[in-house]
Parts: structure tokens; C-alpha cells; sequence
């Protein structure tokens, strides 16, 4: 048997008495294992991630892949099956629905609180917290081939129809808000899949969504986010919850306005231009308070540099990265 990326297997069963789910995985000992990404996420305390009940490596690298274990507690139904059923029910005016980050089928919803589930294609951002010598020990990867890897991966990792414009442009410099426009195609996709109205109701892909090919979708995304109620009522966003259709809006302007000016068409021809990164107000525009250790732990490298400011509307143009100079 000859294997190519990852390979999953994942079974529904019960563990100490309780319903979870048991997932396989044998993956390139070139990448992240996924328990190492888990490690990383339970010791810095972030919300929203599965609760891990037991993990561990079965194979450290037969044939050049590790087989990995997982026992996941139930984290609740994929988005588009959460918005579908209450769609149709009804939402309760005061039920509020907090969202979170990449992959349509890798965020579910139990008791109206997001999880990202899937950590198998993480990246490790080396930082002052984090041990990686010491992880690469305790999970048996080779820290240089999984670090250099990933190095030459990440502007294509990932699913393409949630990817940035600039990553689709091919960009080779990612930052947090490129995770953050991921996000906002994955609900404009569960919207748009659970669409009463709007071209939902009459195109299953409407041409943002729709994959042909990635400059190709980096300009029609350009294109087709430069106007707010356009793309509002293309995707059915106003036949939900109005805090909602608020909270997308202002994700919108996070992302595609700087200094009062869309820049979506920008980010589809200029794979320089770089976007600047507020996290004080990607807190805000989310409802939590600023967690100034957590930006220490997630700070992006030096080859990816970028400026924090103060808001959307006082945003400065963005910047020409700067080539790198040879030695």
C-alpha cells in the first residue's frame, strides 16, 4: 500500500463511560503528530479545542509514517448541520451563536458553543513559550524535518475553497488574519448551504465558493466582497439572526477595509501587500477581553512581519514587505 498526505480513520465508541470518538491516523513523519499540536493547546489553556481524553503514538515511523491515536469527547454536529436544523426550528432571539475558526466540517457546535476540531495539519510557530526541542522528545519527531517541512507547505496548506485571497494569490507569507478570512468563507458557506433566500436558494456554489482555480477565485473573491449588502443577501445572511449579520459585517471591514478603503482587489493581484494585524480589536469585534500572553505565544515569525495598530478605521495604507537581503 503506497500512501500520500494523511490517512484517518475515526470510530464512534465509548470510553470510561462516555460516547467518544477513537481517530486513527497515520501520517508522514515529516509533519506535526497531531497529539503534539493537542500538548501545545491544553498547556497555553485555549478555548474552543476538543477535550482530549487519552493520545499516544502507535508506530513512531514504519515505511515513513507514524500512527497516531486520538479518544475525542463529542464535540456536537458540523456547522452546516447546526444551522440547518435551527434554521428550520426557528432561532430563539436570545440565543446567541459564538463561531469560531477553517474547514467547514472541522467546526462543530454543542450547547450553542463552538469547537475547532482537526489539528492534523497545525504549524508550530517557534516563540520565547514554547519548548520545541523538548515537545519533538516527547512525541518523537524530528524537529528540523518537521520544522523545514513545514516551512515549504504552509502557504498551500489547507482546504482551497476557504483559503485567503493572498494565499490563493499565492502568497508565500500567512499571518492570523488569513486564518480569520478562512473562518468567515467557512459560515458564509454553512449560510449559503442553509439559504431560504439569496442565490443559496438557486446556486449550491455562488462564485465565491465556487473552486476553479485559485488566482481565478482570488479575484472573484476580490471582487465580490467590495459591496457590504451585495454580498449580505447573496449569501442569505440576512435571513438569520441579526447579531449575526453585525458580527459578519464587521469580520468584513476587519479584513477587506484599511484606512476607509476596500482592499480586497488589492490582496488578489499584489502578493506583497501586507494586511496589519489589530488583535486588541479582533478581541473586541468577538466579545473577549485582550489577552495579551496569548499574542506572545502566537506572534509570528520573522519571516512573516507584522504591525499592530490601533483600529480598522485609523489603519495606515499597508506596507511592501521588504525582500530579505543575501549574505
Amino acid at each position: 500500500m503506497y500512501l500520500r498526505g494523511r490517512l484517518c480513520h475515526i470510530f464512534k465508541t465509548e470510553f470510561a463511560g462516555r460516547k467518544v470518538f477513537l481517530k486513527l491516523s497515520w501520517t508522514p513523519v515529516s509533519r506535526l503528530p497531531e497529539p503534539a499540536a493537542y500538548d501545545v493547546l491544553q498547556s497555553a489553556n485555549i478555548s474552543h479545542t476538543p477535550t482530549l481524553l487519552d493520545n499516544g503514538i502507535v508506530d513512531k515511523g514504519t515505511f515513513g509514517y507514524r500512527v497516531e491515536y486520538l479518544v475525542i469527547a463529542d464535540a456536537g454536529v458540523p456547522l452546516i448541520k447546526y444551522l440547518e436544523k435551527n434554521t428550520k426550528n426557528g432561532l430563539a432571539k436570545s440565543e446567541r451563536i459564538d463561531l469560531h475558526r477553517a474547514n467547514a466540517g472541522n467546526v462543530t457546535i454543542k450547547g450553542g458553543q463552538a469547537t475547532l476540531i482537526d489539528w492534523g495539519y497545525a504549524k508550530l510557530i517557534p516563540n520565547n513559550s514554547l519548548d520545541i526541542d523538548a515537545l519533538a522528545k516527547k512525541w518523537f519527531f524530528n524537529k528540523k524535518d518537521v520544522m523545514d517541512n513545514e516551512d515549504a507547505h504552509d502557504p498551500l496548506a489547507g482546504t482551497p475553497l476557504y483559503m485567503s485571497i493572498q494565499v490563493l494569490a499565492g502568497s508565500k507569507f500567512r499571518t492570523v488574519v488569513d486564518d480569520i478570512e478562512s473562518m468567515f468563507y467557512v459560515v458564509l458557506h454553512a449560510l449559503c448551504e442553509n439559504s431560504q433566500s439569496g442565490i443559496g436558494k438557486f446556486v449550491a456554489k455562488p462564485p465565491p465558493l465556487d473552486f476553479k482555480e485559485n488566482t481565478n477565485l482570488a479575484h472573484v473573491r476580490g471582487c465580490c466582497f467590495s459591496i457590504e449588502d451585495l454580498y449580505k443577501s447573496s449569501f442569505g445572511v440576512k435571513a438569520h439572526l441579526e447579531e449575526l449579520e453585525l458580527l459578519l459585517g464587521e469580520f468584513r471591514n476587519y479584513l477587506f477595509v484599511r484606512d476607509g478603503k476596500y482592499i480586497g482587489c488589492y490582496l488578489a493581484v499584489d502578493k506583497s501587500y501586507q494586511r496589519s494585524v489589530d488583535m486588541d480589536q479582533l478581541y473586541q469585534i468577538a466579545g473577549m477581553a485582550p489577552k495579551p500572553a496569548w499574542k506572545d505565544r502566537t506572534r509570528s515569525s520573522a519571516k512573516r512581519p507584522h504591525k499592530a495598530v490601533a483600529s480598522t478605521r485609523s489603519m495606515p495604507p499597508p506596507r511592501k514587505r521588504q525582500a530579505k537581503s543575501k549574505k
